[in-house]
C-alpha cells in the first residue's frame, strides 16, 4: 500500500513576477496533513506494505516488469517522503520540549528570588520583635512616659503603616510563590507530555525506517532489466518534479534565474551553495540538511533566526501570496519547506536518499517572508 503523497497545486495563470505554475505530479496520490495519531497509524501500514512489494521471479512481459519497477520505486519514495514529514514532527516536539525546559528554569529562578525576599523580610520582622523584647527587658520602654503625645501618635501611626506594608508584602510574595509553583507544575506536565510524544514519534520513525530499509534491500537484489527500469522510473519522477523550463529553453536553466535582492539574496546564495548535499534527519549543515535545517541555515546566513521545524517556520512570519513570491521566501506544504529562488523554482532537501536540489514551486501550498 502506498503512503499518501503530494500532488501539485491547481495551476494558476503565470503572474507578472515570473512565478511558474505546473501540473506535474510528484506521485499519484495527494499528500494529506497527518496528525501524530495518523502518522503512528501510517507506520503500521508502511511496515505492512513491505509484504506487498511486487515479486520478480519468473519471466514477465516488459510492461509487467515496468509496472513492477514503477510500483517498487514509488513505494520507496513515498515512504521516504513520509519519513521527512515525521522527522519534522519530531523537530517540532523537540522545540516544545526546549520551551518547557526554559519555562521550568524561569519559574525556578523566580521562585528562588521570591524566597530570598521572603527570607529578608522575615529576618527584618524577627529583628523588630527581638528589639521590642530587649527594650522591655531593660526597662527602656519606660521612656515612653517622656515622649510627647503628638510624637507618640505619629510613631504609632508609622508603625501601623509599616506593619501593614510588611503584611501586604508578605502576602504578595506568598501569592507569587503559589502562582510560580503552579506555573512550574504546568511546565513539568508540558515537559512530560512532550517527552512522551517524542518517544512515540521516535518509535514510529524507527518503524518507517525499518520498512524503508527493507525496500532498499529488495531494490539492491534486483538486477538486469528490472533494475534499469527502476532507475528509469526514478529519473521520470525527478523530471516531473523539476521546475518548468524558462521561455526559450527546453530544460530548466539555473543560470537564467532572476536576480535576488536584500536579505533574500543571501538566503538564496546559501541554498544554491548546498546543492547536491545529502538529506539527513536533523541536519542543519554544513554537510547534510533536512528541509527545515536548510531553510534555517539559509536565513541564518542572512542574519535572521528561524526555528528548526517546518510548521514553526511557517507560523513565525508574515504570509505571502503564492502569486507574489520573491527569492528567499520560505515555501511550505504540510511537513515540508524549501527556499524559493525565483522563476518558479525552489531549492529544498527532499527526504532520505535524496540530495538538496531544485524542484517546482507548484508542489507548495503557502509561503512566508522571514526578512
Amino acid at each position: 500500500m502506498l503512503m499518501p503523497s503530494l500532488q501539485p497545486r491547481t495551476p494558476t495563470p503565470r503572474p507578472a513576477a515570473g512565478v511558474a505554475r505546473g501540473n506535474r505530479s510528484r506521485s499519484s496520490r495527494p499528500r494529506t496533513r497527518l496528525g501524530r495519531r495518523a502518522v503512528v497509524a501510517a507506520a503500521a501500514l508502511a511496515v505492512g506494505a513491505v509484504a506487498a512489494v511486487p515479486t520478480f521471479a519468473g519471466a514477465a512481459p516488459i510492461d509487467d516488469k515496468r509496472a513492477q519497477a514503477k510500483a517498487l520505486e514509488a513505494q520507496i519514495n513515498a515512504n521516504a517522503e513520509q519519513l521527512n514529514t515525521l522527522n519534522e514532527q519530531i523537530n517540532g516536539v523537540q522545540l516544545k520540549l526546549a520551551d518547557a525546559n526554559r519555562t521550568i528554569a524561569d519559574a525556578k529562578a523566580r521562585i528562588n528570588a521570591a524566597q530570598v525576599s521572603v527570607d529578608q523580610l522575615t529576618a527584618l520582622v524577627q529583628e523588630r520583635a527581638a528589639s521590642i523584647y530587649r527594650s522591655a527587658a531593660t526597662g527602656t520602654d519606660s521612656d515612653i512616659l517622656q515622649i510627647d503625645v503628638s510624637h507618640l501618635a505619629s510613631r504609632e501611626k508609622y508603625a501601623s503603616l509599616a506593619s501593614q506594608r510588611d503584611d501586604a508584602t508578605i502576602s504578595q510574595l506568598n501569592i507569587a510563590k503559589e502562582l510560580l509553583a503552579a506555573r512550574q507544575h504546568d511546565a513539568e506536565h508540558a515537559k512530560q507530555s512532550a517527552e512522551a510524544e517524542q518517544q512515540q514519534l521516535e518509535s514510529t520513525r524507527a518503524a518507517f525506517q525499518a520498512a524503508n530499509n527493507e525496500r532498499e534491500h529488495l531494490l539492491a537484489q534486483v538486477n538486469g532489466q528490472i533494475k534499469t527500469l527502476v532507475a528509469q522510473a526514478t529519473a521520470a519522477r525527478l523530471a516531473a518534479q523539476a521546475p518548468r523550463p524558462q521561455r526559450g529553453s527546453t530544460t530548466f536553466d539555473p543560470g537564467k534565474l532572476p536576480p535576488a535582492s536584500g536579505r533574500g539574496a543571501a538566503a538564496v546564495a546559501f541554498a544554491q551553495a548546498q546543492l547536491g548535499k545529502p538529506y539527513q534527519y536533523a541536519g542543519a549543515g554544513p554537510d547534510v540538511f533536512d528541509c527545515s535545517g536548510l531553510t534555517m541555515a539559509a536565513w541564518a546566513a542572512a542574519g535572521v533566526s528561524l526555528p528548526h521545524n517546518s510548521e514553526a517556520q511557517y507560523a513565525s512570519f508574515p504570509k505571502v501570496p503564492m502569486d507574489a513570491l520573491q527569492p528567499g521566501d520560505v515555501v511550505w506544504f504540510p511537513g515540508h519547506v524549501g527556499i524559493y529562488v525565483g522563476g518558479g523554482a525552489v531549492i529544498d532537501a527532499p527526504h532520505t536518499g535524496a540530495v538538496v536540489r531544485y524542484m517546482s514551486v507548484s508542489f507548495y501550498q503557502g509561503a512566508v517572508r522571514p526578512g
